[in-house]
């Protein structure tokens, strides 16, 4: 053997390489299908073979990005061996290699099992439950792993993989150190040729990929049917996206929590004596009952509930028949209820779906429910309680992936009878990076709503062609779209992306209105409540200016009510939030109903100058609004510019700032004692 690496040992070595991880990827596809052969009992596939060949490819997909990410490191040592080792280096190199493999591989192997066991009692892959072993009596549970029945086979059977592995390991390295080459020189653009490809095929493979973002389970969704969605993804994937869920919803105390207890929280929230309030079920004080309503007995309205992607409301401003930002959606917004005095749960998607689906404000620094343990309870405040016991059918409608922010398994302990996302919307349905376009979402909800008609029904909606990259259907033709110069003056350097941005955000809102009309035009118009709202506002066309507070924040929030049930003289002007939807539509469709929420009713004669918040610290009034730091606890209070509509000016009122921060506050433990109490039920 030369004592100078040549390119042919580096070939010869990649090819070995390549077969050696070859094996290992062959053992994983076995293991999907012994996965498979384990849990698929009881399953009807009929219709669903080629989706079910298509997981399993899928599979290897994320098999291969697996094995891709362990040789991310063989790669890059092998040709930093070839550009400055020798060939001792070489052979210290594979012996290296050999216990480098058996480490990556016996993990692998590991989680593979423990995701296996998993999935026997949770019916799901490895997810941020797992934690709870450490959060609990640890101690216990292993006990009681330990008498499980099956344990000394898994035991035994990991043992022997682990041995297995060490074996084929060594039987590797070993011909990687044995083996002999020529020394023939190559001509340089071939190495470089060779290099290239190389890294970016072993690049490729770990990313997963060629869509805008890396392979990952959200993209498992393929079929109506759930366990094929499941099989594809290993136990890998589905542990990193456990360890990020952690990751992202670590803060286990929030420092108002250690200010303030529950039932001081519920008196200030709710504005009522803390003598008044009695600490044993504190919830009580959060329920309510709507009216006697002989109407909405006999009528018994569906009601839809769209959430929309970055429907922000500051754009509207510019709206006009030059610039139509609206389409369709313009006549409706025209003839029916329209708030603007509105702000989002927060600032990304799934705030908004969790403050309306749990009637509960969001708490700050990204908390969320649907990614961690408490997403396994159900919740006192559930959304579609109140319609369930009406005899509603409850149905989320998604065009994205349902394993998106885990959804599939948050959504049915929350009360949704049925879950549709994009791997059960018809295949033909044109597609975005981020799901099907907004008009397959919208005709599988007219679908729903035709079907079974004596049935009134709950439907919630989330979009999402309204995001980046944005893109239309081929098939859309946008309406006039003149920038006008107000906007131009405000608009960031990136002319072409904002147009993008604005024919997609009149994509949606077009198809959005083409959907109310074609409920508006039939037999449903007479009895159905619609209702639409933006997730959140968008940042990525303007620059904000000091004076534009609430309108980096503020979305719109339009509501049709059929004319038989609709109120009278409303008060539009009203301030309002994401958390105040679900108990106004409760007082609009539901007769003599108990429900629990932290919201109030738009349309109740008796408010007074309602203070909104988010989890941003925005709270704002008809009086002005408050920035409270949630890390320094500090309140900047501004009030409303008379001389320009919705923007602001800096207040020295530090009494305000001061009430609103400890407004704050109470309705953050408040929203923290329904999630926690929740917990405690369960257990």
């Amino acid at each position: 053997m030369p004592d100078k690496i040549t390119f042919q040992h580096v070939t010869l070595t990649v090819k070995k390489l390549l077969v050696f991880n070859c094996l290992f990827l062959a053992f994983m596809s076995l293991f999907r299908v012994f996965f498979f052969l384990c849990y698929s009992g009881g399953e009807n596939f009929s219709g669903l073979h080629r989706l079910l060949f298509e997981s399993f490819f899928l599979g290897l997909r994320f098999d291969l990005s697996t094995v891709a990410y362990i040789n991310i490191l063989v790669t890059l040592t092998l040709l930093l061996l070839w550009a400055f080792g020798k060939t001792k280096h070489f052979l210290l190199w594979a012996r290296f290699l050999a216990y480098y493999y058996w480490l990556t591989f016996c993990i692998v192997i590991f989680v593979l099992v423990l995701d296996f066991g998993y999935f026997s009692y949770f019916k799901d892959h490895i997810n941020v439950m797992i934690y709870g072993f450490f959060e609990d009596d640890t101690a216990a549970l292993i006990k009681t792993i330990l008498q499980n029945h099956l344990f000394p086979a898994a035991l035994a059977i990991v043992v022997f993989l682990f041995g297995l592995t060490f074996y084929v390991c060594r039987r590797f390295s070993r011909s990687l150190a044995s083996a002999e080459v020529g020394a023939s020189p190559a001509p340089i653009w071939v190495k470089t040729v060779f290099v290239v490809m190389l890294v970016c095929l072993n690049a490729l493979a770990a990313r997963g990929s060629l869509r805008m973002f890396p392979l990952s389970p959200i993209y498992s969704e393929i079929s109506p049917n759930a366990f094929i969605n499941k099989l594809s993804v290993n136990g890998v994937f589905a542990f990193g996206e456990a360890m990020k869920s952690h990751k992202e919803n670590s803060v286990s105390e929030l420092a108002y929590l250690k200010r303030m207890d529950p039932k001081k929280a519920f008196s200030e929230y709710l504005g009522k004596p803390e003598s008044n309030l009695t600490e044993n079920d504190l919830l009580t004080y959060l329920t309510h009952r709507t009216p006697k309503n002989k109407a909405l007995e006999d009528l018994r309205p569906n009601v839809v509930v769209v959430v929309m992607e970055s429907f922000g409301a500051n754009l509207l401003r510019y709206d006009s028949k030059d610039f139509d930002l609206l389409g369709s959606l313009r006549q409706h917004f025209e003839s029916d209820y329209v708030f603007h005095n509105f702000l989002p749960a927060g600032i990304i998607t799934i705030h908004a779906l969790e403050t309306m689906i749990l009637n509960v404000v969001q708490r700050p620094f990204n908390l969320s429910v649907t990614q961690t343990k408490f997403s396994y309870n159900s919740f006192p405040t559930d959304a579609t309680l109140p319609y369930k016991k009406a005899g509603y059918k409850t149905i989320f409608v998604y065009g994205g992936s349902l394993r998106w922010r885990q959804l599939d398994n948050f959504l049915p302990r929350q009360g949704f009878d049925e879950m549709i996302g994009e791997g059960y919307l018809p295949a033909t349905a044109e597609k975005n990076q981020w799901g099907v376009y907004d008009e397959y979402v919208y005709d599988e909800v007219l679908r729903q709503l035709n079907k079974d008609p004596g049935t009134p029904k709950f439907i919630m909606i989330m979009t999402t062609t309204n995001h980046p990259p944005y893109s239309v259907p081929s098939s859309y033709k946008p309406a006039a779209l003149n920038i006008p110069e107000a906007l131009r003056k405000v608009m960031t350097n990136d002319s072409a992306l904002a147009m993008k941005r604005f024919v997609t955000y009149q994509y949606a809102n077009d198809k959005l209105g083409s959907f109310i009309t074609s409920v508006k035009n039939s037999g449903l118009g007479k009895k159905t409540i619609i209702a639409a709202t933006g997730d959140h506002n968008f940042w990525d066309v303007f620059n904000y200016g000091d004076s534009d507070k609430f309108w980096r924040y503020c979305v719109p929030f339009y509501l049709y009510v059929p004319a038989d049930i609709r109120p009278k003289n409303p008060d539009t002007t009203v301030f309002g939030s994401h958390v105040d939807i679900i108990p106004t539509l409760y007082n609009l469709s539901l007769s003599d109903a108990q429900y629990i929420a932290m919201g109030k009713d738009l349309f109740d004669k008796n408010l007074s100058s309602p203070t909104i918040l988010n989890s941003e610290g925005v709270l704002a009034s008809a009086r002005g609004l408050t920035l409270h730091d949630n890390s320094s606890g500090s309140n900047s209070r501004f009030i409303w510019d008379a001389a320009a509509q919705g923007c602001l000016i800096p207040s020295q009122d530090s009494s305000a700032a001061q009430k609103d921060g400890s407004y704050y506050n109470s309705a953050m433990t408040v929203a923290e004692h329904i999630i926690k109490k929740s917990t405690e039920k369960a257990k």
